[in-house]
């Protein structure tokens, strides 16, 4: 979630690695086309009547089956309850790859090495009365034949989320822990493997704790939320800062029958260790009004208050919104504000058919280094097909137990391209434009991200560091696309293609040709088989590449790699 959002009311989400970012208004336009015309054409190149066997929730429905990924016919009056796992699921896996540059330096400098991994981990998907809990953590145990004394480490991988109902309907805590490999800026080396480790890379921290308050009654409905996120980085290949931030968001609603109000606060403060606090702080009263069932429409007016760094700003905000839902399906949210740094936009497009969702997002807004951290990415492959299977799977754990067997069966990512999220202490002003796409099939599964994301600080320069101050003024835009096959029942082929390119929005003395620039690309391909309901094999290539103006310019990595996942069912 960013700072401030341009609605009425919004909640803290949670993500698994990089985060969303915002873009103009004339790209929104091309977006929508475009992602129309992606839709059209996978509902043209596999016919529904073919793809519709074997699909998941193809009538009556159970849990994928591990053998194909494939839900199977439920028995007989069978609602699929009686599918429902344990809270755990243990697992264990060991990988060996093989890399012809393990730090991904020059041609010059570059070391090979044989890598190995053993990766415990589990999951976990609890519901029982007031309590949630939901997510997975893996502890990845590196070791490398040449570069040990440099590179030999644990490596944990975290993404868990909880809810407690402390007082029926009334009281409510949130939570959340994510920990993952991640890297300072994309003018240098990243990478789609955690056994490469590159200088720019390190690893993030962060909890968020949320108590809240929320209550209807009637046409009145209440909110009061504290939003608590820390942030932590270790392994820094520079000096970083911990940050905790903290977001008081009130709103009281009276909804639209036809017509309504709302008035809502937001006091965000980010404060990192030997900085000086950062504020945004926003009071807005809205009018609403329901015009029929399907459209809601707001105006509103109302008075903002912003502290940089070394730079205040207040004045006078007004903005308008809609919020379309002409079918169960298809979802249409937007809104349009003047902020004191001018405009502000947040607008989403969403819809899905039997076999394929799409989406499309633009925005515009300010946000931070720790709640980029702490955000859904927009790429996340979980959400879209927990958005595809909503209606047929309607339980939400069921459909979660559904969602991961599903992904692990197809050698699907877990998140497709996104932005980097860049580490600066300044809040930032981020525009960004971005389209998901997927369809599933008997055999057949496609995923589609492209994105563009421009970021410019606001308020005076906090560090000296070239590097970091021009990624935090620049524009990333990127593409990935996975496909995933399967060639016999327990076969299955994956292939993957991600590339990034990134600007800076400014000429920058180090560089002769005036605009920094670098660009990345990646190419993955997956063999597994599935020898038991238990075990699965694996094997592959990686192919990476990065050419850049900063450093020495850039690297090249290939890579095989081979392992073994067993499950404790």
């Amino acid at each position: 979630m960013a700072i401030t959002p341009t609605g009425p009311s919004a909640e803290v989400r949670h993500r698994a690695p990089h985060v969303p970012h915002r873009t103009r208004p004339s790209a929104l336009q091309a977006a929508c086309v475009a992602g129309a015309a992606v839709a059209a054409l996978g509902a043209y190149a596999w016919p529904a009547g073919v793809m519709a066997q074997n699909m998941p929730g193809a009538g009556a429905y159970s849990l994928p089956s591990p053998l194909e990924g494939n839900a199977q016919p439920a028995a007989p009056g069978s609602t699929g309850k009686e599918a429902r796992q344990q809270p755990f699921s243990w697992r264990i896996s060991a990988e060996e790859t093989l890399t012809d540059n393990v730090n991904l330096e020059p041609a010059s400098v570059r070391k090979s090495d044989a890598v190995t991994r053993i990766a415990p981990g589990f999951s976990v998907n609890y519901r029982a009365g007031r309590v949630r809990l939901e997510g997975d953590v893996e502890l990845p145990i590196l070791l490398y034949a040449r570069t040990g004394g440099q590179n030999n480490r644990i490596q944990p991988l975290a993404n868990v989320t909880g809810r407690l109902e402390a007082v029926d309907n009334l009281i409510y805590v949130d939570a959340s822990a994510q920990i993952q490999q991640t890297y300072f800026t994309p003018f240098a080396p990243t990478s789609t493997a955690i056994e490469n480790n590159p200088q720019n890379a390190y690893t993030s921290y962060t909890y968020h704790v949320s108590p809240y308050l929320r209550y209807g009654s009637g046409d009145y409905s209440y909110l009061l939320r504290d939003n608590n996120i820390w942030t932590n980085v270790n392994s820094a290949p520079t000096a970083t800062n911990n940050a905790y931030t903290n977001e008081l968001v009130g709103e009281v609603r009276r909804n639209p029958t036809p017509l309504g109000w709302s008035a809502d606060y937001q006091r965000n403060d980010v404060q990192f260790t030997e900085h000086q606090s950062q504020l945004v702080e926003l009071a807005r009263f809205s009018g609403l009004a329901r015009p029929d069932r399907e459209l809601e429409l707001s105006a509103s007016v109302g008075y903002e208050n912003d502290r940089f760094v070394l730079e205040e700003q207040s004045g006078i905000i007004y903005g308008a919104g809609v919020r379309w839902r002409p079918s169960e399906r298809l979802h249409f949210d937007a809104n349009w504000e003047h902020r004191v740094f001018g405009p502000s936009y947040r607008v989403r497009l969403e819809d899905r058919t039997q076999l394929a969702v799409w989406s499309v997002e633009a925005a515009r807004q300010i946000t931070s280094y720790p709640e980029l951290l702490a955000t859904l990415p927009a790429g996340s492959v979980p959400t879209l097909l927990d958005s595809l299977f909503s209606s047929r799977v309607p339980d939400p754990t069921e459909r979660q137990q559904f969602v991961q067997q599903f992904i692990n069966a197809r050698g699907l990512p877990q998140t497709l391209g996104d932005p980097l999220a860049i580490y600066t202490t300044q809040l930032h002003l981020e525009e960004h434009v971005g389209i998901s796409y997927g369809i599933v099939g008997a055999r057949n599964s496609i995923f589609l991200r492209v994105y563009r994301s421009r970021t410019e600080p606001l308020g005076s320069a906090d560090t000296t560091d070239a590097l970091l101050s021009t990624a935090l003024n620049s524009t990333q835009t990127g593409a990935s696309l996975t496909w995933s096959h399967q060639l016999q029942p327990r076969m299955r082929f994956s292939l993957s293609y991600e590339q990034r390119y990134v600007k800076s929005n400014d000429p920058i003395d180090v560089v002769s040709t005036g605009n920094a620039s670098a660009h990345e690309t990646s190419l993955n391909a997956l063999l597994s088989v599935l020898l038991s309901t238990k075990t699965r094999v694996f094997g592959g290539v990686r192919y990476q590449r990065q050419r850049t103006d900063f450093g020495t310019g850039g690297y090249d990595e290939s890579a095989l790699f081979a392992g073994i996942n067993y499950a404790f069912h």
